[in-house]
């Protein structure tokens, strides 16, 4: 197994907990900007979503997680943005402790490169969606990370006598 699987895998549940744990809501997070990547600088930023945690029901909330750090700088990034079909849904909280991304990248610089959001589902249609994440540097690069998941977000269930 190759590290970059190792990441996406053996600690994923680990991982999302921590997204559980961390988020409540989405409250107070901030709207962001439609998805841009710069070249250059940013192919230092390297990161992956790792995964999705709850069920993806119209006007319900998932939580997302990942990682993402500076190979010249090291982590956190300075902002993760998080997407739904290619539109703006949260800015995720980073610095989230990821000692396991530091163990098997061999970087101790990205022990805090955990991130995570929760992405409220109560403008979304039934059926298959995309999120996406970018991430930026303090100098404002953006990188698309790894790891795109598909979602099939269900109905919400009928209410009524």
């Amino acid at each position: 197994m190759n590290k970059g699987s190792a990441l996406r895998s053996a600690n994923a549940a680990l991982a999302l907990a921590i997204v559980l744990a961390a988020t409540g809501d989405a409250r107070g997070q901030a709207q962001v900007a439609a998805p841009t990547v710069t070249a250059g600088a940013a192919a230092n930023i390297e990161g992956w979503i790792e995964g999705v945690v709850g069920t993806p029901v119209v006007g319900g909330k998932i939580a997302v997680g990942g990682w993402a750090g500076d190979r010249k700088k090291g982590a956190p990034v300075a902002k993760v943005e998080v997407f739904l079909d290619g539109k703006p849904e949260a800015v995720a909280t980073i610095n989230v402790t990821r000692a396991d991304v530091a163990k098997v990248v061999g970087r101790l610089d990205y022990a805090q490169s955990g991130w995570n959001a929760v992405l409220n589902l109560d403008r979304v249609s039934p059926g298959a969606h995309t999120i996406s994440a970018i991430a930026s540097d303090a100098a404002g690069n953006k990188q698309a990370l790894k790891g795109e998941k598909k979602i099939d977000v269900k109905p919400a269930a009928a209410t009524g006598p």
